[in-house]
């Protein structure tokens, strides 16, 4: 709801739930300290090989996760003087693991894997609703559902990252609410019941939440001056217009490429592949600029992403930084997207939903919890977002 006044929730100060996350029986629940993130560029979109006596090229081939994904992006702040203040720019989520319980355990030999359920709010305000600057709330009962489920999973090893994507409208149990679309469950019961409803459908241990709103996407493109995309056929939305191949967006221009749905071949499905496909352009853009290399360009691009998130209380900046540490060794080849496989679109309650393919579904969140998603990925080639989505 554009321009609607409502009061904000408390913004806690960062580790306020901390101590039901962090104590020993919840190591195995939630506060387990953060592994590196990245990205995956399929074949033919990887940057150029880096040059062995260029330390630019060699930067360029090093992807830190936090550039690419807000919602760790406070995590490379730990090398940096300004720590203290871009970390103090992420918003915290009270109570958001408050009255889960009966939680998935995790097999022993992947208990220190770590999983975040990244949510983006498609509640088109015209003010933010994440971030330090955030002038709404994150969560409004009954206005918005998630536009954006992703799955964030980092193997015990902190060798291999998978983005997971649900679509939105999959039809799932909601815990106390019945079958229904997924997304629902944000508007029900606010991040909570999300939480425990992806916890039910995979089995899969949540460690952390992160939300950030479509006033944060814009926020991003902008601090990197545009970022570009390939398109796999022509298409049109509010006025922008994708040409075939490669195409330079704006800040607008890259809002209305992750939002457009109408025009594509598989709708909403078509757009799940836009809003991975984003994030690959992002990590793209950081590593062609020399983003890294540049201690201006790093806090400029940082202090936007951290303006633009928000995260549950128990994610400290602390461990935000501890998560900095392990981001140098991870590559782009040891970071994968995929999506939960679907069978087909149903009718269900006078509304169309997408009905998922549950048994591979089964054995990929099996192979979440056992750190073997790429291995996965690999056997299922059409659940990979490809080089050059619709």
């Amino acid at each position: 709801m554009s321009g609607t006044s409502t009061p904000q929730d408390p913004v806690l100060p960062e580790g306020h739930d901390a101590a039901r996350r962090d104590e020993p029986t919840g190591a195995a629940r939630r506060g387990r300290t953060p592994r590196p993130l990245g990205t995956h560029f399929p074949p033919g979109s990887e940057p150029g090989p880096s040059d062995k006596k260029s330390r630019r090229g060699k930067m360029a081939a090093l992807i830190p996760v936090s550039a690419l994904l807000v919602v760790l992006a406070g995590a490379v702040i730990g090398g940096y003087a300004a720590a203290n203040h871009l970390t103090g720019n992420i918003r915290r989520i009270p109570n958001v693991f408050h009255g889960i319980s009966g939680e998935p355990v995790m097999p022993a030999a992947t208990r220190r894997s770590m999983t975040i359920l990244l949510a983006g709010s498609d509640i088109r305000s015209a003010t933010r609703t994440t971030g330090a600057g955030a002038r709404s709330v994150p969560f409004q009962p009954g206005l918005q559902r998630s536009d954006v489920l992703m799955l964030v999973h980092i193997d015990a090893n902190r060798h291999q990252v998978s983005f997971i994507s649900i679509p939105r409208d999959s039809w799932v149990d909601v815990p106390g609410q019945g079958m229904m679309k997924i997304n629902a469950a944000l508007s029900l019961g606010g991040p909570s019941l999300m939480i425990k409803t992806v916890e039910n459908l995979t089995h899969v241990l949540i460690n952390h939440y992160a939300v950030l709103d479509f006033q944060g996407f814009e926020s991003l493109v902008r601090a990197l001056g545009g970022v570009a995309v390939k398109v796999a056929q022509p298409t049109r939305t509010g006025g922008v217009e994708f040409r075939q191949g490669l195409n330079e967006l704006s800040p607008a221009g890259a809002l209305a490429y992750v939002r457009q749905r109408d025009g594509l071949p598989l709708g909403d499905l078509s757009r799940i592949q836009r809003q991975q496909n984003l994030i690959r352009a992002i990590l793209t853009k950081v590593a062609a600029a020399r983003v890294l290399t540049s201690p201006v360009r790093i806090y400029e691009l940082l202090d936007a992403f951290t303006h633009a998130l928000s995260v549950d209380s128990t994610f400290t900046n602390a461990a935000m930084r501890s998560l900095a540490l392990q981001l140098s060794s991870l590559r782009s080849r040891e970071v994968t997207f995929v999506t939960a496989p679907w069978q087909g679109f149903g009718w269900r309650d006078g509304q169309a939903v997408v009905n998922l393919n549950f048994r591979q579904d089964a054995s990929l969140w099996q192979a979440v919890r056992h750190d073997t998603v790429a291995a996965w990925a690999k056997r299922h080639p059409g659940a990979v977002t490809p080089a050059e989505p619709y």
